[in-house]
């Protein structure tokens, strides 16, 4: 083991999932974004727990939470 750890994935709540989508989706360190618990929460994976994306994220305007989660996902 080379003690790099790899993606991780979070739960963020939000009150408008299309635009929480195309955001995340726009910025470099997120691999994915899937619906959760329709509408108001999506998954959200990062190439690491170190990503700036993250906190890019937690600073979106319709994020009302972000809470790190182990969710299965699949991302393109």
């Amino acid at each position: 083991m080379t003690g790099d750890v790899g993606p991780v994935t979070y739960l963020a709540t939000h009150d408008d999932a299309t635009a929480f989508m195309s955001a995340a989706l726009a910025l470099d360190g997120v691999l994915g974004v899937e619906p959760y618990d329709w509408p108001r929460v999506s998954a959200i994976a990062f190439v690491d727990g170190e990503s700036r994306a993250i906190d890019r994220i937690r600073a979106l305007e319709n994020v009302q939470r972000l809470q790190r989660k182990f969710v299965p996902m699949i991302c393109h």
